[in-house]
């Protein structure tokens, strides 16, 4: 069985995240430390919290980038851009319940501290896409 997972490993490439060494990355307020046991389970020193979600973020979007993709795309009613006409209906739904819009209304009346936790957990995010993966993750790179 070691054929097709070196055919894969040539076909596409080395897609996991980087998890290992140093990265210097805009964001954290102060060092950050994030560590991964043996089975890949992050652990997060920071000396905040606004940091502490920060590389809770991070560390979803290294582990759980095309998840976050599918919970994003579900909200946002455009699942279709990517499966076709089979999740047509899941669009319409969410689009008609309005889940994007009601929760850009929650975000006007959260309170200061949650607001500043989930703006620190989307700059999380945001940095592992630019800085944490060698290239884009397969979920991404597989033809719909």
């Amino acid at each position: 069985m070691q054929i097709p997972r070196l055919a894969f490993r040539l076909a596409l490439g080395k897609r996991l995240p980087t998890t290992r060494n140093e990265l210097r990355l805009e964001g954290p307020r102060a060092p950050l430390t994030i560590r991964r046991d043996r089975y890949a389970i992050p652990y997060i020193d920071a000396a905040n919290d606004e940091d502490a979600w920060f590389g809770f973020g991070f560390c979803q979007a290294q582990d759980r980038a095309f998840q976050l993709e599918l919970r994003l795309r579900t909200i946002r009613g455009t699942l279709s851009q990517l499966f076709g006409e089979q999740t047509l209906g899941i669009d319409r739904l969410a689009r008609r319940i309005g889940f994007y819009e009601a929760s850009q209304r929650q975000v006007d009346v959260l309170d200061d501290d949650v607001r500043t936790q989930i703006e620190a957990f989307v700059r999380g995010i945001n940095a592992a896409y630019d800085a944490g993966w060698r290239r884009q993750p397969l979920e991404f790179a597989l033809p719909p």
